[in-house]
């Protein structure tokens, strides 16, 4: 056996090998944010007032647990004359989704420029 060929084929073998482990290194990353299979059913709800009917759906997908928030507020301001809507993209977690649905209105309420009725500036 030609020695050069035995190296050439001997890195040839490493090289396969650790591509082989590199992609299982990366399947067992993604299978920790993705699912086999999606997850389609989905949950929804509405609300409505005497001048307003809304209605919001959310589906879980592919990722392993359902990352999305949303936020609807049908009497939003200060005498519930305004409505407030928001939808929070996860990004590989739910924490900051729901943080921001949660503290906006109280972020809004208490904006000076709101108070000011100065809606365009922040």
């Amino acid at each position: 056996m030609n020695l050069c060929a035995f190296n050439r084929q001997s890195t040839y073998v490493k090289n396969i090998s650790q591509k082989a482990n590199q992609r299982s290194k990366l399947e067992e990353i993604l299978a920790n944010f993705y699912l086999p299979i999606a997850k389609l059913e989905f949950e929804s709800h509405d609300a409505s007032n005497d001048w307003l009917s809304v209605g919001v759906a959310s589906a879980q997908g592919w990722r392993t647990q359902q990352e999305d928030a949303h936020l609807t507020d049908l009497q939003f301001g200060y005498n519930g004359d305004m409505s407030l809507f928001g939808v929070f993209d996860g990004h590989n977690g739910c924490e900051v989704a729901q943080y921001a649905a949660r503290i906006l209105p109280e972020y809004i309420l208490t904006n000076q420029h709101f108070h000011n009725e100065q809606y365009g500036k922040y």
